[in-house]
């Protein structure tokens, strides 16, 4: 089973959601703030807002008795 969720966030919730994964918490600076800077200028030139569309697999599963 597959659940869909949409979600839509300004380009400073963006950044802190990415700032969660591993790929970008190793990022050193300068590479870091200008990553960070040129994600927020494009999200910023689109109404500030970037929709995010999951889909996010279900697994059911039931206890053994």
């Amino acid at each position: 089973m597959k659940w869909k969720k949409e979600r839509i966030l300004t380009s400073e919730e963006y950044i802190t959601y990415i700032s969660t994964h591993c790929e970008h918490i190793t990022l050193e600076e300068p590479y870091k703030s200008a990553f960070y800077a040129g994600i927020k200028k494009a999200i910023m030139e689109n109404d500030d807002k970037i929709v995010i569309i999951d889909t996010i697999p279900l697994y059911l599963v039931q206890k053994p008795q």
